[in-house]
C-alpha cells in the first residue's frame, strides 16, 4: 500500500455471549445456507415439525430481507439472532449493526470520543429527539443509549393482534474518527427489560473495531452456530 492509499473504515467486531446466527444482508445465498442450517439445530428433522421449520425458516428470510432493503439508519451490514445465551438456555434476542454513511459529526468537532458523542446527543436535542438517551461506556469510545418498548402487530394479516417488543439503540463512536455506528437489538420479552438492557450494554461495552471486516462475531464460548 502507498502512503496516498485510504485505509479501509474499521468494522464492529461484537463479542456475543453462547450461540448465534449471523445474517449477512450482503450475500443472501451465504445466509439463506445460514438459515437452513440454524433452523434444522434448533427444530430438529421430525416431519411432524416440517411447518414450523419452514415458518421459521420464513421469518429469519423476511428479517434478512428486512434489513437489506434498511430504513432510516441505511441497510444493516451484519444481523445477529441468539440461539442460546448460554448452553441449553434459549433466549430471543435480535442484534443489528448499521454504519451510516452520512452520521459524521461536524469538523469543528475534534476526534475525541466524548466531544463526538457529545456533540451527536446536543444535535439530537436540537431536532427534539434528545429525551431517553443514556451515556454508556464501552472499549475505546463513547456511546449512547435509548430503549423503547412498543406495540407491534403480530401479522400484517392481522395487524389487530399485537405483542410488546423491546429495544434499544446504542449510538457508537468510531476509534479516531468523527463517524458513529448504531447498534441495535429487539427481544419479545418486554418483562425484563432490566435483564436485556445489562446484556446488551456489556455486549457494546466490549465491541471493538478491527479494519478490514464487516461487522462479526468474537465468541465469549464455544458453541458457536454460525461464524463467519
Amino acid at each position: 500500500m502507498t502512503a496516498t492509499e485510504a485505509l479501509p473504515d474499521p468494522r464492529l467486531v461484537l463479542t456475543l455471549p453462547g450461540a448465534w446466527l449471523q445474517i449477512d444482508p450482503s450475500d443472501r445465498e451465504l445466509s439463506h445456507r445460514r438459515i437452513g442450517d440454524f433452523v434444522k439445530r434448533a427444530m430438529g428433522r421430525a416431519d411432524e415439525l416440517a411447518t414450523v421449520r419452514a415458518a421459521m425458516r420464513e421469518a429469519l428470510g423476511t428479517l434478512m430481507e428486512r434489513s437489506a432493503t434498511g430504513g432510516a439508519a441505511g441497510t444493516a451490514e451484519s444481523v445477529f439472532v441468539c440461539d442460546e445465551v448460554s448452553r441449553g438456555t434459549k433466549l430471543p434476542l435480535c442484534v443489528s449493526v448499521f454504519t451510516p454513511e452520512r452520521m459524521r459529526i461536524s469538523p469543528t468537532v475534534g476526534t475525541a470520543p466524548d466531544a463526538v458523542i457529545g456533540a451527536f446527543h446536543e444535535a439530537l436535542v436540537a431536532i427534539c429527539d434528545g429525551d431517553g438517551w443514556e451515556h454508556v461506556s464501552c472499549r475505546d469510545g463513547a456511546a449512547l443509549r435509548r430503549v423503547r418498548v412498543v406495540d407491534e402487530p403480530l401479522s400484517a394479516d392481522v395487524p389487530d393482534e399485537t405483542a410488546r417488543i423491546w429495544g434499544v439503540d446504542y449510538w457508537r463512536t468510531v476509534p479516531d474518527s468523527k463517524r458513529l455506528v448504531l447498534v441495535t437489538a429487539t427481544s419479545p420479552l418486554a418483562d425484563i427489560p432490566e435483564t436485556l438492557v445489562r446484556l446488551t450494554d456489556a455486549i457494546v461495552a466490549t465491541s471493538r473495531f478491527v479494519v478490514g471486516h464487516r461487522p462479526s462475531i468474537s465468541h465469549s464460548d464455544t458453541h458457536d452456530p454460525g461464524t463467519p
